[in-house]
C-alpha cells in the first residue's frame, strides 16, 4: 500500500486485528516479514522492530501532506525499542501513537494518557481539573 488514501487516520496493525480498524474507516498497514520472506528478530512467527518501523513510515507517507494521525496497535508499538518509540512520537508534522494494551497498566491512570495525547495534538499543557474542584 503506498498510494495515498483519503483517511488521516492511518493503523499499524497485525493483520488478525486490521480489519476491524479498516471497518471503522481507518486505513490500515500491517507490518510485513523482511524482503527475503524471513521473520525477524528469531521470533516464531512473528516480525520484528524493523518491519514494524517499516510498517510506521509507510503510513506517515499514505496521506500524502502531513495531516495523519498515525495510531500503533500495541502489539506492534511494544516491538519497537524504546529510543525508536520516543523518536517516533515526538514526530512534529505527524502524529504518531502508540496505542495501549487492551487493559490499561495499573499505574496509568486513563485520563494522564488523555492529557498526553491532547498536549501533543494542541501544542501545549492541558490541565484538568478534578470533579467539584472550580478554579
Amino acid at each position: 500500500m503506498d498510494s495515498e488514501v483519503d483517511s488521516e487516520v492511518v493503523v499499524v496493525a497485525p493483520r488478525d486485528v486490521d480489519a476491524g480498524f479498516r471497518l471503522a474507516g481507518a486505513a490500515t498497514v500491517v507490518p510485513e516479514p523482511g524482503p527475503d520472506g524471513e521473520m525477524e528478530d528469531g521470533m516464531d512467527g512473528e516480525v520484528g522492530a524493523d518491519a514494524v518501523n517499516r510498517a510506521v513510515e509507510t503510513a506517515v507517507r499514505l496521506p500524502g501532506d502531513g495531516r495523519a494521525v498515525v495510531l500503533v496497535h500495541h502489539d506492534a508499538w511494544t516491538r519497537l525499542p524504546v529510543a525508536a518509540r520516543d523518536a517516533w512520537a515526538e514526530r512534529t508534522d505527524v502524529l504518531v501513537v502508540g496505542l495501549p494494551p487492551d487493559a490499561p497498566a495499573v499505574d496509568t491512570e486513563p485520563h494522564d494518557q488523555l492529557q498526553r495525547l491532547l498536549g501533543r495534538a494542541v501544542g501545549y499543557e492541558i490541565s484538568f481539573v478534578p470533579e467539584g474542584d472550580h478554579p
